[in-house]
């Protein structure tokens, strides 16, 4: 198919409700496949999303039939592909495309708490005494112990609405229980000082936490703590629903910086979902807050161990003048699932910004080294010695300067440490290399002019003095 800029080269649509985007051009070019058609399709209407400042990216697949398809990276209500017009329309997606709504997604639902009944206060735990107590969340009950000490309200409770969260004790200790359940809560305390326990993997009417005794049951949430129910639809952590707007949709992320061809840092985003299949998690990606990229299916053995083959290619379209699209690799290697909170060990990259050369060495063998501010160095050249084969030929040009003779023979062109040839000393003061012998004679007849001319001097005062006296 051949697409014909003016004629038959522009797409209009809407993405996730954002604005309609009217610059999508393909361009002039003749396509020998309709795979290859659907790529530049895609780029371009993620190109012209990107300049829109629009959050939305789509993926351009060949359907059966070799027909076309454009899906929205983003899932749930929110997520559509609509408004289809502009010249390429007829030709590619015909004049009345079907449109496919987003499934219903986890926006209008709330989480289960469970609110203690008391106003929590410092307290002493002892271990055999009020160490323990059981919590069930969205059906799974953890058997929980808090280690012994002496606490206040701060340290049990945290505050999960601080920048960034504090994580208290007794959410440490559930969210231990749970394990890998898939479940977690988020502990904090309501406007009153009560302790709030609140499922943080679930939402809607499936969502629950419920209290099931354990001897420091009473001293946190009181006699009579109170259910409160989710509300609409439900959602579970690791469903198809993943939104990186809406915290429920996903159990942890993470983040870290990515650096274009230009040296232009880009924040990437990575979200880790805890599905229901045992030891699977999905990971998703957004660079910038845009283009989300996923699931990445993470598989672990039954003893956390990770056995997905690693590293995971993925790439996302630029339109900032840097090579696009901006192609990385993701390596989780040495990633595992155990029954501990989330936490990030190491987190590498090896990417760089731009930077200016800062400093220059020269090692012995010649090798010039120069040293950025972005931290990076990178060898700029190789000093080069020469010898003769016969250095007292060289005629003396003065000022420690020789110069090729016939006697001397041609030079010999080497780097520092082959064959017969030396080694350099970098940052280093020369020893004196000049005639001694010479010099001395110099520092004698100085030394002689001296003494005559001192003679001079004194004989003429005499003389004066001699005049002097005459009177």
């Amino acid at each position: 198919m051949t697409i014909t800029s003016g004629t038959n080269d522009v797409l209009s649509l809407k993405v996730d409700g954002g604005a309609t985007v009217t610059t999508a051009s393909l361009g002039t070019q003749t396509y020998g496949t309709i795979q290859a058609l659907a790529t530049s399709i895609q780029n371009a209407i993620n190109t012209a999303l990107i300049a829109a400042s629009q959050a939305g990216q789509v993926t351009v697949s060949v359907a059966a039939g070799n027909q076309l398809q454009i899906t929205s990276n983003s899932t749930g209500v929110s997520s559509s592909v609509n408004t289809l017009g502009g010249s390429a329309a007829a030709s590619l997606f015909s004049a009345a495309p079907s449109v496919v709504a987003g499934a219903t997604g986890p926006t209008s639902s709330t989480a289960a708490s469970l609110t203690g009944s008391n106003v929590l206060a410092a307290t002493t735990i002892t271990q055999g005494v009020n160490d323990t107590f059981q919590v069930v969340v969205d059906g799974v009950t953890a058997n929980v112990t808090i280690p012994a000490g002496n606490y206040t309200a701060a340290q049990l409770a945290g505050n999960p609405a601080a920048v960034p969260p504090v994580v208290g004790v007794i959410q440490t200790a559930i969210n231990t229980a749970l394990g890998t359940s898939g479940k977690s809560v988020t502990v904090g305390t309501n406007g009153t000082g009560n302790l709030v326990i609140t499922s943080s993997g679930s939402a809607g009417t499936g969502s629950s936490v419920t209290l099931a005794g354990g001897t420091a049951a009473t001293a946190l949430l009181g006699a009579t703590p109170v259910v409160t129910a989710g509300t609409g639809p439900t959602y579970t952590s690791g469903g198809d629903n993943f939104s990186p707007t809406n915290t429920l949709s996903y159990t942890s992320s993470t983040s870290q910086t990515v650096y274009d061809s230009l040296g232009n840092p880009h924040n990437l985003n990575i979200y880790f979902v805890k599905t229901s299949e045992g030891n699977r998690w999905q990971a998703y990606t957004t660079l910038d807050g845009n283009g989300q990229t996923g699931p990445i299916a993470l598989q672990f053995n039954t003893s956390g161990v990770l056995t997905t083959a690693m590293p995971l290619t993925q790439s996302y379209t630029l339109n900032n003048g840097a090579t696009s699209p901006l192609a990385f690799s993701l390596d989780f290697t040495g990633s595992t699932q155990y029954g501990v909170v989330f936490g990030v060990n190491q987190l590498l990259q090896d990417g760089f910004t731009s930077g200016r050369l800062s400093a220059i060495s020269v090692s012995s063998d010649g090798t010039i080294l120069g040293r950025y501010s972005n931290g990076k160095s990178r060898n700029m050249g190789q000093l080069v010695l020469v010898k003769f084969n016969n250095n007292n030929g060289l005629q003396s040009l003065g000022g420690n300067q020789w110069a090729e003779t016939a006697e001397s023979g041609q030079p010999i062109p080497g780097t520092p440490g082959q064959g017969s040839l030396g080694v350099l000393q970098a940052a280093a003061v020369e020893e004196s290399n000049v005639d001694l012998t010479a010099e001395l004679v110099n520092m004698i007849t100085q030394q002689r002019a001296y003494q005559a001319n001192a003679q001079t001097i004194k004989t003429l005062d005499q003389v004066l003095q001699t005049l002097v006296n005459l009177r």
